[in-house]
């Protein structure tokens, strides 16, 4: 429980500094916030895995497995699906175009996803940099919100880790 707790947590702060990109910016933000993360992540497997196997018998081994696996599968997918919408929707709230003297062609453009920026075409350079610009801080905010997501998604397992015991280990039936 503690060490599936602490692992949670250490995602959740890594996450936590990854969002605070347009607060402290730069690489040490970037590599700071990946190593907390990833000593959690890669320490989270083995507690998780041994929290739901120790609660099975041994006939159940090979189900508790699969189910093991599916559930951070689907996990996986259903939360990257979820934080990139929070992600782009932060994206589209904070892109303001109105100001640089777009054609709505270029702006509908801009607007679907950060991909329309370099497709868009008939820029002079001022309006391509000012285009740039504002994507870029568009994009910092959408990744601020959606890790801010992901950090707070953490950080209730964490504590939902703490909060309920694992069963105890199950003696071997025959």
């Amino acid at each position: 429980r503690i060490m599936l707790t602490a692992t949670l947590a250490s995602m959740a702060a890594g996450l936590a500094i990854l969002a605070l990109i347009n607060v402290w910016g730069g690489v040490v933000n970037v590599v700071l916030g990946l190593v907390v993360f990833a000593v959690g992540f890669g320490l989270v497997v083995a507690p998780a895995t041994s929290a739901i196997m120790v609660s099975l018998p041994v006939s159940k081994a090979g189900d508790g497995s699969s189910v093991n696996l599916l559930s951070r599968q689907v996990g996986g997918a259903v939360g990257v699906a979820l934080i990139g919408s929070v992600a782009t929707l932060a994206y589209r709230r904070d892109l303001s175009l109105d100001d640089l003297g777009l054609s709505a062609a270029q702006q509908d453009a801009l607007e679907k996803s950060l991909s329309g920026v370099e497709g868009v075409t008939g820029l002079t350079p001022s309006m391509q940099a000012a285009v740039d610009a504002t994507a870029d801080a568009s994009v910092a905010v959408g990744l601020q919100w959606g890790l801010g997501l992901a950090a707070l998604f953490a950080a209730v397992a964490a504590a939902l880790a703490f909060r309920f015991e694992a069963p105890a280990a199950r003696p071997a039936s025959r």
